[in-house]
């Protein structure tokens, strides 16, 4: 066989190498890679990442044995073809092509481990372990909700507090709505937030189907931080008929009264 046959050989046997290496690669299993390279432990080839640096190092490796092995070749063709011009020169090209092929093997190693050594080092990114916020679900039925519900979805969806614990301030069976936009104030605000009045029926009317004792109205502090907020992102609705309070218009629908020491909260 010519040594130009051999050359144009080559790349085919290269490329049924790597076609080989790839059924081990994604061979079903248990995701662990025990297919091992001459020259590289067992421990660097247990994932993926790992053994495709292995075949790197490897690939250097067994290019630069091929190569010496035709410089070789080739020395001894240019040697006992003394007299053939012929042969002569083309065991000298052979030489030649084989020097600049390891010449540029080993000016791309030391490129890579020069400029960045990480990259024929493949690890994946470890993923660190993620706690997610705790979130409290209220029960459907709205009026069903309990006052200890109702102090856990604030605390935990808002991190909102109430004043004082029940009878004095009771939010049973007030609306999901309700306490979903006192939650909505505290987060669009970033203002913290205090409860300090729910259904508790001593302090407020009844008159109203859409009263504090149904559900339909909660009670926030006032504060130099809601009330910035209130009065600048919410739109002047006007004012209450029987008190004459400030009316604020949020973007949900919700009517904020601006009262003495509190912002009174319809959700509708």
């Amino acid at each position: 066989m010519s040594s130009r046959r051999v050359v144009k050989i080559f790349p085919l046997l290269l490329v049924l190498f790597f076609l080989t290496v790839a059924q081990f690669a994604f061979a079903e299993g248990e995701g662990n890679i025990t297919v091992t390279l001459p020259g590289v432990t067992a421990a660097e080839t247990t994932n993926p990442g790992g053994w495709v640096s292995a075949l790197y190092r490897f690939s250097l490796m067994a290019a630069g044995m091929l190569a010496f092995g035709m410089i070789v070749y080739a020395g001894l063709r240019y040697t006992f073809a003394a007299g053939n011009p012929s042969t002569q020169s083309d065991a000298r090209d052979q030489i030649l092509q084989a020097l600049l092929g390891l010449l540029l093997l080993f000016g791309a190693f030391i490129v890579l481990t020069t400029i960045n050594p990480n990259l024929t080092n493949l690890t994946l990114p470890g993923l660190g372990k993620i706690e997610g916020q705790k979130t409290t679900y209220l029960p459907g039925g709205g009026s069903d909700i309990t006052d200890k519900e109702a102090r856990d979805y604030l605390k935990d969806n808002g991190g909102i507090t109430v004043n004082s614990p029940e009878p004095k301030t009771s939010l049973k069976g007030i609306r999901q709505f309700t306490l979903g936009e006192a939650v909505s104030i505290k987060k669009n605000s970033g203002c913290a937030t205090e409860v300090t009045g729910g259904t508790e029926k001593d302090s407020h009317s009844t008159k109203n189907p859409q009263s504090h004792v149904n559900g339909y109205k909660i009670d926030i502090n006032r504060s130099g931080c809601l009330d910035n907020h209130i009065t600048t992102k919410f739109r002047s609705y006007g004012t209450r008929e029987d008190d004459g309070a400030p009316l604020y218009l949020a973007p949900s629908g919700a009517i904020y009264a601006k009262e003495s020491n509190h912002w009174d909260i319809l959700v509708q």
